[in-house]
C-alpha cells in the first residue's frame, strides 16, 4: 500500500518536524458533519493526527496538544462523542471508537507535561490556579 505523504499540514508544521514517531493510540474516526472513507485517528506524545479520504481527495490534519484547551467527552451523542477545543476558538468534532480512551490519554498528557510545566514556571500560586 502507498503512503500519501503531504509537506506541511494545516496547522503549518512539517511533519518531520515532530520528534516523537511512536503512536500511543490509533483507532478508526469520522467527523461529526463531514463525509470521510477510511478515517484513523492516531495519537502521539506531542499531537493528534487525523487521515482518511473524502470526495475532494486525501485529508490531513495535524492538532498539537499544546493548542488544545479543553477535551469535551460526550459519549451519547450520535455524530460525535469528541470535541477538541483549540486555543484559537476553532472546536473540532469527531467520533471515534474508544473514545474514553482518547479521554483518559489526554487527561494524563495534561497529568505529566502541563501540570509540572505550570509549577516550575509560574511557582505554587501559578500551579494551584492551574490545578483547580
Amino acid at each position: 500500500m502507498r503512503r500519501h505523504k503531504k509537506q506541511e499540514t494545516t496547522c503549518g508544521i512539517e511533519i518531520g518536524a515532530y520528534p516523537n514517531h511512536i503512536q500511543l493510540l490509533s483507532s478508526h474516526f469520522r467527523y461529526a458533519h463531514k463525509r470521510l472513507f477510511f478515517g484513523r485517528a492516531r495519537l502521539f506524545a506531542d499531537r493528534i493526527e487525523l487521515a482518511g479520504w473524502s470526495a475532494s481527495g486525501y485529508h490531513f490534519r495535524c492538532l498539537p496538544l499544546a493548542r488544545m484547551v479543553d477535551v469535551d467527552y460526550h459519549p451519547l451523542k450520535e455524530d460525535s462523542n469528541l470535541t477538541f477545543y483549540l486555543d484559537d476558538g476553532e472546536e473540532i468534532s469527531i467520533r471515534v471508537q474508544e473514545a474514553h480512551r482518547w479521554r483518559e490519554c489526554y487527561e494524563n498528557w495534561l497529568r505529566y507535561e502541563v501540570l509540572p510545566s505550570a509549577k516550575l514556571i509560574g511557582g505554587p500560586e501559578q500551579a494551584a490556579a492551574v490545578a483547580g
